[in-house]
């Protein structure tokens, strides 16, 4: 009888290992486990989605679903340009969820990393394989997440964002998840220079409303620019002068013909940085 019982103690133990080892590997790396809330953080990297790796679907059951339209993707320039060396804001998330969480790479045509990442509220950074990648440092509850990228110190082309994201049913296991799929892609800026001050007078039109009593100034700044407008008259006076402040994208200003005494031909000048631009019209 001893010897029985000598040889089912150790099977015991041996399977009491295992048990152990299999869910102590499920409760680190799976963001719904409830037992150790530690573990909903941080999860293993190559998630991403992006060339040679995988998405949360190594882990996870469920459906899986491209991002577009249900996840808010959102780069800080508002064209999704990047300028070397830059620092930009990246805002990611969904609009409800009791359990949530994400990774993100941004990787060059050579698949190669580009910038790094710069972890904000509930988030941090991890590396691997010559890559960097931002991820969840906390799911429960958190819809959003927002941090920071710096662009290579160098044109290195256009750019990919590679990004999954896990809205979990917290249902205790990894099952019944929704897994969401996404790529963006960050262009690089168009140099300074010709062609840059080319496409600013492109997109700078001037136009006056009579019955409104308005000059329309219609421009887009390409980065985020120092703008200032001034009314000379055709002497070289200037009548009036407004400054816009810092501004991005595509603009509509209005400047109320009551600050202009007399009518005539005038000169809207606007000032973007570094850049003049000018467009006469006639004011009855």
């Amino acid at each position: 009888m001893r010897k029985v019982i000598f040889l089912i103690i150790p099977v015991a133990v041996v399977l009491g290992m295992s048990l152990t080892t299999e869910r102590g590997t499920l409760e680190r790396y799976h963001a719904d486990e409830p037992d150790e809330l530690l573990f909903s953080s941080n999860p293993p990297t190559a998630k991403t989605g992006a060339p040679g790796e995988g998405t949360c679907t190594d882990c996870h059951s469920g459906n899986t679903f491209p991002a577009d339209g249900t996840i808010n993707f959102n780069f800080s320039d508002p064209n999704d340009e990047y300028l070397p060396g830059t620092t930009y804001t990246i805002d990611l998330g969904i609009a409800t969820g009791a359990k949530n969480g994400f990774q993100m790479t941004i990787l060059d045509a050579s698949d190669n990393m580009a910038g790094s990442f710069t972890a904000g509220a509930n988030s941090s950074t991890a590396s691997a394989s010559g890559r960097d990648y931002i991820r969840q440092s906390s799911s429960t509850g958190i819809t959003n997440w927002s941090f920071q990228w710096t662009a290579p110190s160098s044109n290195v082309g256009n750019l990919t964002v590679y990004y999954t994201f896990n809205k979990s049913n917290a249902n205790g296991n990894t099952s019944a998840d929704s897994i969401f799929i996404g790529q963006k892609t960050i262009s690089v800026s168009t140099p300074t220079g010709i062609t840059q001050i080319e496409k600013l007078r492109n997109d700078y039109k001037v136009y006056f409303n009579d019955q409104q009593r308005m000059i329309n100034v219609a421009f887009r700044s390409p980065e985020r620019s120092r703008v200032m407008a001034k009314v000379f008259d055709i002497s070289g006076r200037t009548v009036y002068t407004e400054d816009y402040g810092v501004l991005s994208g595509s603009q509509n200003k209005q400047i109320s013909a009551d600050n202009i005494d007399h009518s005539g031909v005038y000169l809207i000048t606007l000032f973007v940085d570094n850049y003049v631009l000018n467009e006469k019209i006639f004011i009855p």
